[in-house]
Order: structure tokens, then sequence, then C-alpha cells
């Protein structure tokens, strides 16, 4: 059965480390923080270009503009060239559902017919003129655009993965495996502080699952290097 959510995947990870003949001394919280952070290292390397979004707005700069909380980092904020969006104006403007976005509306239910989906960069700049200058607070997610620049605008922004409720990510193969190296490395680090029986009187070695945990964590980031870390750069000269 395929595993399509945070709990299933949790409950996954317990029975690969024995449960429930073995108690997995790991909170249920601290697997869900290294599903959450182990999504996004694969994310990062494996979905670049589904994390490459374009947003258009109009705006009256200088401005400051809220990003939604998905938003990781601002590569480029380029004028329109030519290309009007509406009749909007006025200093340090934001379109209704950019502040719907801002207020904590699901980033891809709200601005579906407001991003342009291609990835490629070259066919924005057909269309888009010169680039802004601006800076982002990637804390406060705050974009202080520092021109004076009134109309239409391209945001190039990365996004984090956001899972859906149910979401096939969570039965990805790799993820799989380091959520349960990682919790595997975690356990070892709790026991390790003290004393701990198994069933039968049996007692649990930590040294050993550590050093287990650590080569699978090596050898899984690796793994995802060499199939998604793209090929190494050309160098000449």
């Amino acid at each position: 059965m395929a595993i399509t959510s945070q709990e299933s995947l949790k409950e996954y990870i317990l029975r690969q480390l024995g449960a429930p003949l073995v108690q997995v001394e790991v909170s249920d919280e601290q697997i869900f923080d290294i599903i959450e952070s182990t999504i996004q290292e694969y994310s990062n390397f494996a979905l670049e270009g589904e994390l490459t979004k374009y947003l258009k707005m109009n705006i009256a700069g200088p401005c400051t503009i809220t990003m939604s909380p998905e938003v990781r980092s601002i590569q480029k904020i380029s004028k329109g060239g030519g290309i009007t969006f509406g009749g909007y104006g006025g200093k340090g403007f934001v379109l209704d559902y950019y502040s719907l976005i801002s207020g904590g509306i699901n980033m891809n239910d709200a601005i579906n017919s407001t991003i342009l989906l291609s990835g490629q960069r070259s066919l924005m700049d057909k269309f888009f003129g010169d680039d802004l200058t601006f800076t982002f607070n990637e804390n406060k997610k705050k974009i202080e655009v520092s021109e004076e620049f009134n109309g239409p605008v391209i945001i190039e922004i990365n996004t984090q993965y956001v899972p859906d409720a149910v979401d096939y990510i969570y039965d990805h193969n790799w993820i799989k495996k380091m959520c349960t190296a990682r919790t595997k490395l975690l356990q070892s680090d709790i026991t390790g502080k003290y004393d701990a029986n198994l069933i039968g009187g049996s007692r649990i070695n930590s040294d050993r699952m550590q050093q287990r945990a650590e080569q699978e964590i090596e050898v899984l980031r690796e793994e995802l290097i060499s199939k998604y870390g793209g090929p190494a750069p050309i160098a000449i000269g």
C-alpha cells in the first residue's frame, strides 16, 4: 500500500526500526521534523525546476512586498516590457490576490492564475526588460524595492515544497530510506545517553546503531547528488 501521508510515513519508519517489538525512543514530533526537513532536502535537488516560479504583479516603487512563507529566495525582479496587468496604482500598492497569499492562503491555490509556469528564464527575458534593484529579508519574507518604478513586474521566486494532505512524495523510496536513517541516528543519540533494556533483557548497542545510521545517510546523500545534482560545470581556459 502506498504511503501518502506524514502519519503513515511515521508508522513505516517506526516499523523499520523494530516497533512494536522494540520501543523506539523518538517522539512523533521529532519524526515529523525529520520528515519535513528530508522532503525539503530532496526537493532542493530533485524538484529545483518545479520550485522556480514567476509571479506577475503591478508595483509602485520604492515599495515593500510581503511574500508568502513558502518563498525561500528571490532571484530577480524585472520590469514589464510594455505589458500591463490592469489599471492598478498607488505608492506601495499590492494587488488584492497577493494580499490573500501573504495572509496565509495556500500559495499554490491562490496564485494559479498569476504564475507563469514556464521554467525558462530566457523566455521571460523576451517579454520583460531591465532588472530592478531590491533586497530580500528571508526571515521576514519581505522584498524592499529601492527604485522608483511604477508598472508591471515579474518576480522570479524559489519556493519550498509544501506537501498536500495526501501526497505521493511520502512514498518516495529515497525519502523513506533517509527518514528511517535519520530517525535511527537520533534514536542512537538519545539511547546512548542512558542504559536501555530491550525485551528479554538485551541491551541497545547505541554506538553500532549510530555508525550504521551515519553510513546509510552518507550513501543516500551521495545518491541524491549523483542522481539529481546535475552535471559538473565545464572549466574553460
